[in-house]
């Protein structure tokens, strides 16, 4: 159209072309000279690949010329010249938006810069898609929009109608206070919305993400921008400043790069960013931007609002391209269920204040003057049956049916009705629940905040004082020593890790082959030592390879090298150990008719003895001696017990990071990890 405008129509054109030039184009080009190559929204109501992160998926999509221009522009035209070298001729130039490289030029910017705002960008949790499109304005509107910047929940300038989802802000012509409507449809959407509003189903407030709350904001400046510096007549010469570059691609890592987009591309994708190229093999250690030669069959591209200093996305070329996807189709998917859809609630900023009037008058209404007043209710000097035969003025439609002089009652705020929410587990995607209106059929995924839960609670023995019982809320995660008011039924307390069990792996040694180490996937804790067991599981040693251990189940016969999931780490069961020794200590009273028995200042219980040791009663001395079961050996007094292990901590180190080291709690001691 911009084209027809200025007198240049397209090839082919039946509409605007001359009858005659129109059947000569047709005899070289069949069809109309016109294919849009490239695409590029922010999808606000589409799949997020990073929902914590930001509330939008940008889709840029790239096609090429299809089949038939590629071998008309090939075989039927010759190329006189060629103004951006760079530029692929069957796929665009490598800055997809006009403007971009101009406005680079005119306003330059030194790196200090760049990173003090992407600091400001970073504290206020805004992407790269908005900080990049704001590096291209010049700095006097960069520092304004940073120096006037309001975050999007207090913002009320910039809001999104709560019935039609339209974006509204002030204009010339409105204050921004009512919404705009859309498609030439009126709404009646206001900023501000009693708390009771039903919203429509899917309803989404996509403002609410910092990052295309501020696209919202500057967009009309970069559009004005990008005018104003494709009109400005400047020098053939005049090109953006260079910038840091990365290493030249080699041979093997173009091919490994074409491979990898190949791929992408059966999949349908429209190329790799510059943050993904560490991912493809044979790129690990390759610094970026990685430069490609340019009559390779890899190129690279900017997308719109990328400027100096931001990354590129790498892409095939447009020959190349059409061969991987001229045979790709989508099978379309088939639900099962209808879609569930997440709505969000109506901010703060938009609701009404209580005692706040809720029907407010259209902007577009206008109180009427005196004369009005007058005509339409008479003037309260004259008698009433004078009043009757002034002529009175017809009642507009837009206004109340209230008369103006007539002051009206004030309203009383109305009480929200509480709503019947149910919590639902989805069925096609298992510990996904969402949340029903039992009466309007409405759900949504967050829970609404107006949803109260039966709190659950949990009734739990005290390991340090047995027979006391503490109350724990699973839901809110809050402990209390007082039973909880109106709570007969408790849940069964959750088994803990070390009662549930931790399957642990026993792996052999790289630097050291035929030594053999314990590791816990859950934790990350290696163990040198096997771990111990209670019963009736045993630790003992191999007699056929001595320093190796097993596991024997003393109930099943059952032998293992693996610890079984009641294992723990030596340091843990010491500490567990010593607790039980608390637990235990309290004196009992002595049988009326007890055995001589050894000195009690000796004397320990059976679970207190190191491994191996078990304890019995001397039938000729009328005392208790002690026995090793592994090696047969007897004495008299209690064996000495187990040192226990030292306690280490795996700490990651601040000067080489990546690489961790082992710390000794009670030592000090380091060591490499």
């Amino acid at each position: 159209q911009v084209r027809t405008g200025l007198g240049h129509p397209l090839v082919s054109d039946d509409r605007y072309l001359p009858r005659e030039q129109a059947i000569a184009d047709c005899q070289w080009c069949p069809r109309n000279f016109l294919c849009e190559v490239r695409s590029d929204w922010f999808d606000l109501c589409g799949p997020f690949k990073y929902p914590n992160r930001r509330r939008f998926a940008r889709i840029s999509a790239e096609n090429p010329l299809p089949q038939l221009f590629q071998d008309i522009l090939e075989k039927k035209l010759v190329l006189i010249q060629k103004l951006d070298p760079n530029c692929d001729l069957y796929q665009g130039c490598s800055y997809w938006a006009l403007g971009d490289e101009q406005l680079m030029a005119d306003h330059p910017k030194d790196s200090v810069y760049r990173k003090k705002v992407m600091r400001w960008g970073i504290r206020r949790g805004i992407h790269l898609d908005a900080l990049d499109r704001l590096l291209l304005l010049s700095r006097e509107e960069i520092d304004q929009i940073m120096a006037e910047y309001q975050p999007p929940e207090v913002d009320t300038a910039f809001w999104v109608c709560p019935l039609c989802m339209s974006l509204n802000h002030p204009t010339r012509n409105s204050d921004g206070t009512s919404c705009k409507g859309h498609i030439k449809q009126t709404c009646s959407g206001k900023l501000r919305m009693p708390s009771d509003t039903k919203l429509p189903d899917g309803w989404r407030n996509y403002l609410a993400d910092p990052t295309y709350h501020l696209i919202t904001k500057m967009n009309p400046l970069l559009l004005e921008a990008r005018r104003t510096a494709i009109e400005k007549p400047r020098p053939s010469w005049d090109r953006p400043p260079s910038e840091e570059e990365g290493d030249n691609a080699t041979p093997s890592q173009i091919k490994s790069l074409h491979d990898a987009l190949v791929e992408d591309a059966k999949k349908g994708g429209y190329g790799l960013d510059q943050e993904y190229l560490p991912q493809v093999p044979g790129l690990e250690d390759a610094k970026l931007p990685l430069c490609v030669p340019p009559d390779c069959e890899v190129r690279r591209v900017r997308l719109p609002g990328r400027g100096l200093g931001s990354q590129w996305r790498y892409t095939l070329t447009g020959k190349e391209r059409l061969k991987v996807t001229a045979n790709f189709s989508v099978k379309l998917k088939k639900y099962s269920e209808p879609l569930l859809v997440d709505t969000d609630v109506l901010p703060p900023k938009q609701l009404l204040d209580d005692g706040e009037p809720r029907n407010e008058q259209p902007a577009s209404w206008n109180a009427p003057d005196q004369m009005e007043v007058d005509a339409w209710a008479g003037s309260s000097k004259e008698p009433t049956n004078q009043r009757r035969s002034k002529p009175v003025l017809k009642e507009p439609e837009d206004i109340t049916r209230k008369r103006p002089m007539e002051s009206a009652p004030e309203p009383s705020p109305r009480k929200r009705a509480k709503r019947d929410w149910r919590k639902v587990e989805s069925q096609s995607k298992p510990g996904l629940h969402y949340y029903v209106d039992a009466e309007t059929g409405e759900f949504r995924y967050n829970m609404p905040p107006d949803f109260k839960e039966e709190a659950v609670w949990e009734e739990i023995e005290s390991k340090t004082q047995k027979g006391k019982f503490f109350y724990h809320n699973r839901d809110t995660g809050e402990t209390r020593v007082e039973k909880p008011l109106g709570v007969t039924t408790f849940l069964k307390p959750e088994k803990s890790r070390e009662e549930e069990g931790i399957g642990w792996q026993r792996l052999e040694s790289k630097s050291k082959p035929g030594h053999y180490y314990y590791f816990n996937p859950e934790t990350g804790e290696n163990e040198i030592r096997p771990p111990k067991v209670q019963a009736p599981w045993k630790l003992l040693e191999s007699k056929t390879k001595p320093g190796q251990w097993y596991y024997y189940n003393e109930d099943t016969a059952e032998s293992t090298e693996i610890p079984p999931p009641c294992a723990v780490p030596a340091a843990r069961f010491v500490a567990q150990r010593e607790q039980a020794e608390q637990a235990t200590s309290a004196p009992q009273a002595s049988p009326a008719r007890a055995a001589p028995r050894a000195n009690p200042s000796t004397a320990v219980a059976a679970d207190e003895l190191p491994e191996g040791w078990e304890k019995h009663m001397s039938s000729t001395h009328q005392k208790f001696y002690y026995i090793n079961t592994k090696t047969h050996e007897t004495t008299w007094t209690p064996p000495p017990r187990e040192k226990p292990a030292d306690q280490w901590e795996r700490r990651e180190s601040s000067k080489y990071p990546g690489k961790f080291y082992l710390q000794n709690l009670s030592t000090g001691e380091t060591k490499w990890f």
